[in-house]
Formats: structure tokens, sequence, C-alpha cells
């Protein structure tokens, strides 16, 4: 092997280069084979080489192969000696100028592809120059002319092709996106809930797939209900919406208060942990308390649940605690939603937040609305100028003074495009645009929503719902009949159309009627003049008679009558003068001649029987379905009050008669009425009285209002009576047991009453005399007799009933807190009211000027809450009082929530009136 210096390597070079300079290029040809094929690595020879065949006047010109020899020097150079390179560098042999040789040679291919600017071209061009810095740019050209080429023809094969061909292609997604949809159109075209499951079984994998199992699912869960909602999950138990269908129902769960059933029936929910901790707390009233500067919550036993880390609550959680599953909560003048255990359902985001519908919130932010599940996630966008709920489908939603529907789960049912959307019956929604209307029903629109391109159309000037099947429709002076798929059954064609014993009846042009069976074919041949109708029969009126046929067309009765009515099932025939009526379970029809009305009548209590009430001769009777008597016609008026008894009236004046016929109440009153627990309201000259036939009480009119039961038991025998304008106390037998002194009288004890006074202040009043023993003897003195004696001394002279019991030494019986006679409320606010238990707040007048509060209930025999507090509020349900109070000491107050059932303090915090004024309901 010879060696060379660096100094001969690089005097050949520049031999070479000198040749090139001069144009020789034989010489030069020959200087760099002679040195290539001593050297092959040599980088110089081959950049020398490169600039060779990219001389245009060398004969030897080839593009390609100075591409190639310049590829080779940029590879050798790495190897090269440094003294070699210093030497090469006088004749501009570097790798800066290797490279502007290799670009140089990558541009001139550019400009050539681009001449010709063909898919080939450029394919050809990143063949032969795959490190070319236009290459990135080729590529992109390559990959735009293919997608315009996929994009011309728009097939699913053409986007196949082209993710195929172009696997790295910028519009990669966008051809996966296209090709999907096409997929996606062309499976579920039909529109169809079977389309969308065949569609997500054949393509799971499809970019669309979600929104078939959305279709899907908007169809499946139409009817907002948790059985719906837990059939979904049983027939789809891999949808992608089975997450969303677990969080309605725990919703749903959750309005019932029913966690633990939910866990059990659910264990593998995904948030288990959650419901775990709603659990803890489910049906606990939470309360607020104010600590650091910061509202928190407690419950009803004191037990902190939710630290205080807010800077405000709203007045409604000041004033009356929390029921709810949820608490409404303020950060930084947003409202959001928490649970009971702190966790964020909505977030403090909004304006404006409100409980809407089972599992959903309203929420608002700078003026648009948008709905919110309880779950913690926005079912809509805030994008409606308002949001109403229409019925169990479908919700309202309005945009610029245009109405449309979307499902509870937000998928859009209709656009915001009509004036007024309202629902019609149980199962129908109308639609109102500019003037004209349509009518659809819910599955007709639930079946549109999964529909492409389905559209509502507003096209008849009036609609009207007849029943669940088919609607009236009108335009301009024509009226026909459709069903409620829109499809038409009764033609445009007659000024009036009706629906009668499940056949129909037209009203021509000619102003006869014509009869159409219920698909809209004709009944009969005949035109009529006149019709009614029942049930089962059309009567019909030619020329001069009246026949029944039934909706088959059958003639039931020969046209020869004068006239016939139908009462609900009983058939009238009318003919010279003559009526027979044939009743339904009647063997024969009965000659009712002189019959000038009938009606059906019912009481009106729960499982009333109907009875035939009937006019003959101007008097009024009553007889049932078999045509057997009951009351006969003799009366001028009769009403059915209760299961035994009917009001009648003779000469004007009313009465009461057993269902037996027997007399209960002579006929005398002006009118008598139903009352409650089965009293019986009599009315006479302006006067009020009462009647109760089982507890055999009778009090004659001489009240100025309807006497009032003074408690619900079945053993009452005691009423709240009325006279000029002043109330008192009377019994069974009419005594008075209270004066009529007062503005009001409640309902406390047996033997106390709670009266309002002329100045509208309040006392307790006793008005019976509680049981007393005598002492030592171990005997009983019964008082019942004395009792009635004494009645109006008790009421007139408490003194002297005390004197009485102090002489005979007697000891009474506490039943109720004794009636002071000191004991005047300025002011009572009733928590609740009624017999079995009346709570009430109580304020007095104190002695330095001020009020003091109290709490009272009637069924504990004591003063719930003492009169000695400056505010008392009931912050909790009247079902569980818990009572905010607060008493002054010295500059601050001791503030406490105290639990109505048996005033225990479960929270209290001495704070300064600043503080204090933001915890206490205004």
């Amino acid at each position: 092997m010879v060696a060379y210096s660096s100094q001969t390597f690089a005097d050949r070079i520049k031999t070479a280069y000198e040749y090139l300079k001069a144009k020789d290029y034989d010489k030069t040809r020959q200087t760099l084979d002679k040195e290539l094929s001593k050297n092959p690595n040599n980088a110089g020879a081959k950049y020398i080489y490169s600039l060779f065949f990219l001389t245009k006047s060398n004969k030897a010109y080839h593009v390609d192969s100075s591409y190639y020899f310049v590829l080779g020097a940029l590879e050798d150079l790495k190897n090269t000696d440094a003294k070699v390179l210093a030497e090469w560098k006088e004749i501009e042999v570097t790798d800066s100028a290797m490279k502007a040789q290799k670009a140089k040679i990558e541009t001139m291919g550019y400009d050539e592809a681009k001449k010709k600017n063909t898919k080939e071209a450029y394919q050809l061009f990143v063949k032969k120059y795959p490190t070319a810095a236009q290459t990135p740019d080729v590529l992109v050209l390559i990959d735009n002319m293919a997608w315009v080429e996929a994009r011309n023809k728009n097939t699913i094969e053409a986007y196949q092709n082209f993710l195929a061909q172009n696997p790295n292609a910028p519009q990669k997604e966008e051809a996966t996106r296209k090709r999907d949809s096409l997929i996606f159109e062309k499976e579920t075209q039909v529109g169809t809930l079977q389309s969308y499951v065949s569609f997500t079984e054949q393509y799971p994998e499809n970019l669309f797939v979600q929104q078939a199992h959305e279709a899907i699912f908007a169809r499946e869960t139409i009817f907002h209900e948790v059985a719906v909602y837990q059939s979904f999950l049983k027939k789809y138990p891999k949808s992608l919406k089975s997450n969303l269908c677990y969080d309605w129902i725990l919703a749903f769960y959750q309005e019932d208060k029913s966690y633990e059933a939910f866990m059990k029936e659910y264990p593998t929910y995904g948030q288990l942990d959650i419901v775990s901790e709603r659990k803890s707390v489910e049906s606990k009233p939470f309360f607020v308390i104010f600590e650091g500067k910061k509202f928190g919550y407690i419950d009803a036993e004191g037990e902190v649940r939710i630290s205080p880390k807010y800077l405000s609550v709203s007045e409604d959680v000041l004033c009356e605690g929390i029921v709810d599953e949820f608490i409404y909560v303020s950060e930084n003048n947003l409202q959001g939603v928490i649970d009971k255990k702190g966790n964020v359902i909505v977030p403090s985001e909004f304006d404006e937040v409100k409980f809407f519908d089972t599992g959903l919130f309203k929420v608002h932010w700078e003026g648009k609305d948008g709905l919110w599940h309880l779950g913690g996630y926005a079912i809509t966008p805030q994008e409606y100028d308002d949001i109403e709920i229409l019925n169990k489908y479908f919700i309202k939603v309005r945009k610029e003074d245009h109405w449309g529907l979307i499902t509870y789960n937000g998928r859009t049912v209709t656009p915001c495009q009509f004036d007024q959307i309202a629902v019609q019956g149980d199962g129908f929604v109308q639609f109102k645009q500019g003037k004209k209307y349509n009518i659809m029903s819910n599955q007709t629109l639930a079946d549109l929503m999964i529909q492409r391109n389905a559209k509502i159309k507003a096209t008849y000037d009036t609609t009207y719902l007849i029943n669940d099947q088919y609607i009236k429709v009108k335009l301009d002076t024509l009226r026909g009949i459709v069903d409620v798929q829109n499809k038409v059954i009764v033609p445009l064609l007659y000024r009036d159309v009706k629906l009668v014993s499940n056949a129909w009846a037209v009203y021509t042009q000619k102003k006869t009627w014509q009869l159409l069976n219920i698909n809209g074919q004709p009944l009969t041949n005949q035109n009529f003049k006149n019709f009614n109708y029942n049930e089962q029969y059309i009567a019909a009126k030619t020329d001069k008679f009246w026949g029944v046929i039934d909706n088959n067309g059958k003639l039931i009765k020969n046209f020869e009558y004068d006239s016939i009515a139908f009462v609900q099932n009983i058939v009238l025939l009318f003919k010279d003068k003559k009526v027979m009526v044939e009743f339904p379970h009647a063997k024969n029809p009965v000659d009712m001649t002189g019959l000038r009305d009938m009606t059906i009548e019912k009481g009106n209590y729960d499982n009333a029987p109907a009875y035939v009430k009937y006019n003959k001769n101007g008097k009024w009777g009553i007889m049932n379905f078999a045509a057997e008597p009951i009351l006969p016609a003799e009366y001028d008026e009769i009403h059915i009050l209760d299961k035994n008894l009917f009001s009648v009236q003779k000469l004007g004046k009313v009465g009461l008669i057993d269902f037996a016929g027997k007399i209960v109440l002579a006929p005398k009153y002006e009118a008598i009425s139903n009352g409650n627990d089965g009293h019986k309201n009599l009315f006479l000259g302006g006067s009020f009285g009462i009647f109760h036939r089982e507890r055999k009480i009778l009090i004659e009119p001489q009240y100025d209002t309807q006497l009032t039961a003074y408690s619900s038991l079945d053993s009452n025998k005691i009423y709240i009576a009325n006279k000029e304008g002043y109330y008192g106390l009377i019994d069974k037998a009419n005594k008075i047991l209270i004066n009529f002194d007062y503005l009001q009288i409640k309902t406390w004890q047996d033997s106390i009453a709670i009266v309002q006074n002329d100045d509208e202040s309040w006392q307790f009043k006793r008005f019976l005399m509680p049981k007393v023993v005598v002492n030592k003897n171990n005997t009983n003195t019964n008082t019942n007799n004395n009792q009635q004696k004494n009645t109006n001394n008790t009421n007139t002279n408490n003194t002297n009933t005390n004197n009485t019991q102090k002489n005979n030494t007697q000891v009474v019986k506490k039943d109720s807190i004794a009636p002071k006679k000191e004991l005047i409320f300025t002011d009572i606010v009733f928590i609740k009211e009624s017999y079995k238990e009346t709570i009430f707040i109580g304020s007095v007048e104190s002695t330095d000027g001020q009020k003091r509060f109290g709490v009272y209930h009637n069924q504990l025999k004591k003063e719930l809450l003492p009169l000695e507090y400056q505010v008392i509020y009931n912050i909790g349900t009247k079902e569980e009082p818990i009572f905010f109070t607060d008493k002054r000491v010295k500059d601050t107050f001791n503030v406490a929530y105290i639990r109505g059932a048996d005033g225990k303090v479960i929270w209290a915090k001495a704070m300064k009136e600043y503080d204090y004024k933001r915890l206490i309901c205004e």
C-alpha cells in the first residue's frame, strides 16, 4: 500500500479543479478518475465531479450524476483529514459548498417538477430527492392533489384509497371523518332505531359510532322516567351512554331519597363512593353556621358537615335551612351547587342557578340559559334565551323569540323556528309558525328526531286534537282529518267534521251530513239533516224521521221516530207524544211519556255509582240503570250528597232524604251542602248551621259563617262559630263554651283554645273543666256533670272556678299549658296548625319595650322555648322545625340553632353584630 501525504492528496484535487475552471473537461475527468481509483473515498474528487457534471458547457452534463457525486462527497467528508480540509478550503471545497451544490441540484429538480405540476412529477422528485428541503412541501402538494381527487369523487372508496396511498397526509383525519360520515349516512339513511343499532354492531370503530349511540339513547329514553333508563341498560349493556343512564337513574333514586336501594341494585356503578357519601347524609337537614368570617353547614344533630369556607350564602338558606340533597353556594358573586359532602355539582360560574327538574339545574350566564346535570356536567351549552319544561318528553328552548324542542338529554328535536310550542292532550305537541299550526304526537316527534333532514311544517290555519289518533285540521274554510302521522283520513273538503261513535260525520257543501267509517269510507249512501250519538250508535234524521245505525252502517232502529236522544247508554225514543226509554239493564223499554229531561247523576265522593236523574211533568226523580225507582218524580231538584243521602227541594225549600226514602231533614232550608268529615252545611235566612247524621248533631242555622269543627277527630262535638264578626266556641248541643268575643279562635287542645282579641293580641282560653281527683281518700270526683253546669262560669269568671277547685280540695290534672291570664301574645306565627299538632312562635312586649319570643307546642305539655329570645324563626321544615334564636350578651350575640323537639342547643357562637347580621334571616 502506497501512502500519500495530505499535501499530495490536496494537490490533485486542486489540479482537477484548475482543469475544470479552464474547461479542459477531458483532463478534469482523467485526473478525477485516477484519484478515485486510488482513493475511492475522496470527498474532494467527488465534489469536483459533481461540479463537472453540472457544467452546462460540458458535453457530459448530467444532473442526476452531479447529485450522486455531491451526496457521496458529503458522506466522505465526515472522515477527511483536517489538514486536507484546510488545503481544500483554498479552492472552496468545503462542507457548505457541497451543501449548496446539493441544494442547487434539488432546486433545479423542484423547479422542473413545478413546471409539470403533476402528481407523478412530484412523486418522482420525492423519489430522487428524499432529503431535499422542498420534499416536505412536495409531499404536501402530492397529498393535496390526491385529496382534491378523493374529495371530488366524495365516495367511501375514494377516501379509503386516499388513506391507503397517503397514510401520513395532513388530510388523514378529515379523510377518515368523511369516509366514516359517508358510511354512517349510508347505513342509517332510513333513520330507524334498528338502522342505528345495526351500524353500532357493524362499525364499532367508526368515528360516528358515538352519534349512533346518542340516537339510540335519545329514542329509547325519550320518555324521561327511571324505568326507561333501567330498560335501556338491560337492552344495551355495552352502550357508550351507559354512564349517563346510571346518572339519570341515580337522579331519580335521589329524588325519592333511595340511595341505599340504588347501591344495592347497581353495585358496579363507577361512582359508588360518591353515592355512599351522599347516603350518609341522606334526608338530613343542613343549616348554616358562620365562623372565621366564612359560612359552613351543620346537620340537625350539630355535626359539622361542611367546614366554613364560603364567603356568602343565599338568603333562602339562611331562612329555611337545606332539606334538598344539594346546596346552592356563592363564590365571587357567582352561583354554583355542591352536594351535602361538599362535592361540586355545578361550578360557581353562573349568575343564577336553580333546580329545574329531576336531575337538572337551569344555569344563567350573561343573559343566556343552559342545563346542567346533577352528575356534574353540562347537558346543553349556555346558548338559549329561555328554557321551559314542556312535558315528560321534551323541553322548550328559545332563541331570538323563536321556540324549539330538545330532549332532557339535550338532543335537538326541532330547531328554534316556531312562534309558539304548546302541549296538546296527554301525548301531543302543537306548533305555531306565523299564522299556521300543526300537531305532532310525542312518539312521531321521537321518530323524527333521529331522522336526518326531517322537518316539521306548520301548514294549517287551525288544528284540533280529537283523541290520541286523530287531528281535525282547517285550511281556509275547509276541514278534514289527519292521523297523528299526518296521513289524510278525511280530505279537506268539508264545512265541518265530527267524530261520532267511532265514525265521522262530515258536513258537506250542500249543508247535509254524511257518515263515513273511521277510515274515511262512506258508511251509508244517505244524507242526513241532523244526528246525535252515544258510544255505540248514531241517531240520524232524514227529511222527516229519525232512525239508529251502528258505526258499521247496520240499521238498528227504523227511520220512523219523531226524535231520538241518548243519555250515555240509555236510548230515548219519541213518537206521537209517547216516550219509550230503553235502559241497559232493563228487560223491556219503559214508558216515560211526559219525560222532559234526563241526566246521569253521581255523588261527589270516591267510587260513587251513577244514577239516572229524570224530569217527568216538571218534577225530578231518581232511578237506577235497571229502571228501578229510588226517588219518585215529585221534587223541584235533587242532588246526591253522599252514599246514603239526597238533598231534595220542594217549593223552594231543601231537605235531606236517604236512599230508603226516609226523610232525614224536612225541606225547610235554602241550601244544604257537603262539609268536612261527613258534616252537612245548612243555610237559611242568611245564616249557617250544621248537621251530622251519624254523630246525631243538628245545629240549626243561626251563625254568620259556616261552622268549623274544632278538631278532625271522629269524636269531635265542638265547633268554631261566628256571630256579628266575632268568633266563639259551641258544643254539639249549641251550648256556648267560649263567648263570641274574639277575632279568631284556633285549636289547641281538648280544653284550651287560642283566641285573638280585639286588639289583635292572642291568649290561651280554657273552655272545658279538667278532670279532678279528691286527695287522700283515693276516691274520684267526676266533674263531667258539673263541667257543663260550670261552663259559662268558666268562660266568664276563672277566679270562681279556681276557688271552687280549692274549696273542694281538688287537684287539677295537667293536660296542657294552663292559660295564664297575664300571658298576652302581641303576635303569633303558626308553624304547624292542626288538632294533632300545633306549634307556634309567640311574642310578648317585655318591660324594656322590646319584643321577646318563645315557642309553644300543644303536645309537649310545656313551653318548647321560653319567652326570652330577641329573635326566633324556623329554619327547618314544618315536619321537623329547627329554631334560630339569639340573646344579646353585652356587645356580642349568643347565636344558637335549637332543635325543635327538645330545645337542645346544637350550635352556638358569640359574634359581633356585623357578623351576626350576615347570619340572620332578614
